[in-house]
């Protein structure tokens, strides 16, 4: 709901609240590290582990693990979210069929986060949910447990996460200066929150050429941390969830010059890499998929990986390339996706030694 503030009563009222989220998630007395590297210190290959799925994904995206199934997002069938054993990828049923009718959903967004053990968030067609997956003899269920309405500016916007129960976009089709777009369901306000974004200056971007600022986001399962990861910039950013202050920040040097060609006045933007496309995370590290490759190739085809403190730790060359990813709480098991192979899902051990 929009609130204009028209006389010093309404400001009074929303005073406190401006002050509080300068506070939390723009000021900052913490100097964040900035830390520029060349390779990782451990490189290796990826073995990968097919599992044959044919004729249930027309376009899988999104890949997640939760608790002992992974849901896959599928697009142009009947049901939304495909679910799948862990152990060994049986199939165990669909969930949200698409249509109109009740308890239908028009479109849900390729994005789906873990809020603790067993909770979801993903973004339909007018709302975001927050949901449960429940096992009753040989059936799945959906039980939602939360629903919450986007103001009209948010409707555009994706990527949607939860800290301190404020829902944040990573992006969306729309001018802003700071890493997210924030809003709080229980006053309704709408706010920007984290840092200016990464570019020599602030810029202000045609609808058309908003498409730079895709970047994706975790949250540390602890909510003390969450990370953030460009898709036009080689840079991965770490936020204190508490206080929306940035602590840390990992980039490449940028060989393509990506960060040149953005911010030049030419509308057209040409010869601009991939970078990051999925990022996940665990309590003790970051996983972000990675191209280097032309924008407009979805060849992600490498996984980096990181601590919570920044440190570059390992650097995993995949076999295939991926189009989302999901690795278990136990840093074991990678699982994902590929757009190249739709008849397939896939898991790998992680080569820690």
């Amino acid at each position: 709901m929009k609130v204009k503030q028209r006389n010093i009563d309404a400001f009074k009222r929303v005073l406190p609240i401006v002050f509080l989220f300068s506070i939390v998630l723009l000021g900052s007395c913490h100097s964040p590290s900035k830390t520029e590297f060349i390779e990782f210190p451990v490189s290796k290959t990826l073995t990968l582990e097919e599992f044959d799925v044919s004729d249930m994904l027309a376009i899988p995206g999104e890949i997640t693990i939760y608790k002992d199934m992974v849901v896959v997002w599928n697009q142009e069938t009947d049901w939304f979210f495909k679910i799948y054993s862990l152990e060994n990828f049986d199939y165990l049923g669909s969930l949200i069929r698409r249509g109109r009718g009740p308890e239908e959903e028009i479109e849900i967004s390729p994005f789906i986060k873990t809020i603790g053990e067993d909770t979801i968030l993903y973004q339909g067609s007018s709302t975001v949910n927050k949901a449960r997956i429940l096992k009753l003899q040989e059936d799945l269920y959906l039980e939602v447990l939360e629903e919450y309405t986007l103001p009209d500016e948010m409707y555009d916007d994706t990527d949607i996460f939860m800290v301190n129960n404020n829902l944040y976009a990573s992006y969306g089709m729309r001018h802003f200066t700071r890493d997210f777009q924030g809003f709080s369901p229980q006053t309704g306000k709408l706010f920007e929150g984290g840092d200016m974004l990464p570019l020599n200056k602030p810029q202000f971007f045609s609808p058309d050429e908003l498409f730079v600022l895709t970047k994706h986001t975790t949250v540390k399962p602890d909510n003390k941390y969450l990370a953030t990861a460009y898709a036009l910039l080689p840079v991965i950013r770490i936020y204190d969830a508490e206080s929306g202050q940035l602590y840390s920040e990992m980039y490449m040097a940028d060989a393509s010059k990506n960060k040149q060609i953005l911010t030049n006045d030419s509308p057209i933007k040409e010869g601009l890499i991939n970078y990051y496309f999925r990022i996940k995370s665990t309590n003790e590290f970051i996983y972000a998929l990675y191209s280097g490759k032309l924008a407009g190739l979805p060849e992600f085809s490498e996984i980096h990986i990181w601590d919570w403190e920044g440190n570059p730790i390992l650097h995993l060359e995949l076999e295939k390339p991926f189009i989302s990813f999901d690795v278990t709480a136990d840093n074991r098991f990678i699982v994902a996706s590929s757009l190249f192979e739709t008849d397939k899902l896939f898991r790998a051990e992680i080569p820690w030694d």
